[in-house]
């Protein structure tokens, strides 16, 4: 679809959000990925996503998945669990901390090198580098326990900051830290 087939209401949504996050860029082609994900929803599902969204978000910009999943008109999805799951991650970086209520996060955090990897990030680098990464992961590890891989979810959290010292001749573990 070309951009002049989008209608304006939904291109004056999109400008308004990029137009509160100075570091966006607003394109056509950009506005067209929007309508791609965005545009089966109507306009007060999109006005409500974009401001629930930028809410949520007052540094970078949402994605689109993050406006739709806050216009509640989305197909609930890995993308979508990913993204909710996200806030969360944010706070338990800051101490560090793998916990995370829900299991595939906590998986995720794992694969990521855990909550200390996390809590090491600049905080611009953790919000667009590490949301991203932590995204990926997230959807990975849920396609793959839907395909019925739950055992992936039987692992220990490791990274919580305490260190696990197996030892290699009669593989005990031995808790340091």
């Amino acid at each position: 679809m070309a951009a002049n087939e989008i209608p304006l209401w939904f291109k004056s949504q999109i400008a308004m959000l990029f137009a509160m996050y100075p570091s966006a860029t607003l394109s056509s082609a950009t506005i067209v990925a929007w309508w791609s994900v965005l545009g089966e929803l109507g306009q007060s599902a999109v006005k409500r996503g974009v401001t629930v969204a930028a809410a949520a978000s007052p540094m970078f910009i949402p994605s689109a998945m993050a406006v739709r999943d806050a216009s509640g008109g989305g197909v609930p999805r890995h993308e979508s669990k990913a993204i909710t799951a996200w806030p969360e991650v944010l706070r338990l970086a800051k101490c560090s901390s793998s916990a995370h209520s829900d299991p595939i996060a906590r998986e995720t955090i794992r694969l990521m090198g855990g909550g200390e990897r996390l809590g090491r990030m600049k905080q611009d680098e953790l919000e667009v580098w590490g949301r991203k990464e932590f995204e990926r992961i997230y959807i990975d590890v849920a396609t793959r326990i839907e395909r019925g891989g739950n055992h992936l979810l039987d692992t220990p959290n490791t990274n919580d900051g305490v260190k696990q010292i197996t030892d290699g001749m009669t593989g005990r573990l031995t808790l340091a830290g």
